[in-house]
């Protein structure tokens, strides 16, 4: 129920925040989406013995605050770093954020392993609260100061052939990322990896999703390194589907080890080029709401259907379903690629 309650909060205001932090600054978003994530921590172990109705209030609480924080971070560093550096931006930013959840992974095991449960996240739960006061001096940067405005232009967005086939290419990709993240470790645990080893396996594959981040500043081109990801991954979410239809053995299992490698790799980089894209069709001045508005789809759909696809026969039956979305993924980019090369062919 608190996992429900945090994504229905977090479903509710994403939008809203994004037209917030365009009208208002998308650091004073981000300041604010820090602190309301920060107190949902300690409030669960200020009161000695959590009751129901405390743990409702953590989850709404950081649900709001990643709302807030979600699309306004970003469009606040592309319009303060400029759109000429963003593929500089987007890697840095992706390669930061997978590295500092291993380290802060390691760190939370570690320190919840001696210190116990209260400790750690009064800790976090104050870097949270006080981080604000580190980007107070930050010079921040807004779009359009009227919230009518902003929804309409947000609207002529989507009228917009571009950007809607866009939306739907993140969203086909989102759905197949959030079943990837369900049944990865369900897989390896199938064909013999024993679940003490799983959390290390974790660990290594945000590290490779680091380097695929940090290797996508070499890339000269965004669109051939979507449509690299889109094509990588239906073979590799393909080839693992194949041996579970039957009797997995060891070199089955390093083999879809090494593939997860290769996978995350291409999704690390994948981040960063569909960033670069999306950045690329959003004018400035609806560049957070814009960005939350794509969240926002994401998360409404992906509610109502990863349930349904996880629901999806065996787990070989669920990697098909991956590859099929990367495959549908790949015809809409074809399309949208078209589009966007006749338009950008077509300015003076």
């Amino acid at each position: 129920m608190a996992y429900s309650l945090n994504r229905v909060s977090n479903l509710l205001l994403e939008y809203p925040s994004g037209v917030l932090a365009d009208k208002v600054g998308r650091l004073k978003s981000t300041m604010l989406g820090s602190f309301l994530l920060g107190m949902g921590m300690p409030v669960l172990v200020i009161f000695e013995v959590p009751r129901g109705y405390i743990v409702i209030l953590s989850a709404v609480l950081g649900g709001a605050g990643m709302a807030f924080i979600s699309g306004s971070l970003e469009a606040w560093a592309v319009d303060t770093f400029g759109r000429a550096n963003l593929k500089k931006l987007f890697s840095n930013m992706g390669t930061l954020k997978n590295i500092g959840g291993v380290v802060a992974s390691v760190l939370a095991g570690i320190s919840v392993k001696y210190m116990g449960l209260k400790w750690p996240l009064l800790l976090s739960g104050a870097l949270g609260v006080l981080s604000p006061a580190m980007l107070f001096f930050l010079k921040d940067n807004r779009g359009h100061h009227d919230s009518r405005t902003i929804l309409l232009k947000n609207l002529k967005m989507l009228r917009d052939i571009r950007f809607s086939m866009l939306v739907l290419i993140i969203l086909l990709v989102s759905s197949m990322l959030s079943v990837f993240f369900m049944i990865w470790p369900i897989t390896l645990r199938d064909v013999g990896i024993h679940e003490s080893l799983l959390g290390f396996v974790y660990f290594v594959l945000m590290t490779f999703m680091a380097i695929g981040s940090y290797l996508a500043r070499r890339a000269s081109n965004e669109i051939k390194g979507v449509r690299m990801f889109l094509i990588g991954g239906t073979v590799i979410t393909s080839t693992i589907a194949l041996p579970l239809k039957s009797n997995p053995t060891k070199p089955t299992a390093m083999l879809i080890l090494v593939l997860l490698f290769v996978f995350e790799i291409l999704i690390g980089s994948y981040y960063v080029f569909i960033a670069r894209l999306r950045n690329s069709v959003i004018p400035s001045e609806i560049r957070a709401s814009a960005s939350s508005m794509i969240s926002l789809v994401n998360f409404g759909v992906g509610m109502v259907i990863l349930p349904l696809f996880l629901a999806l026969g065996d787990l070989a039956s669920k990697w098909i379903v991956c590859s099929l979305l990367l495959v549908f993924g790949m015809i809409v980019f074809e399309l949208w690629k078209t589009k966007y090369t006749q338009q950008a062919g077509s300015k003076p």
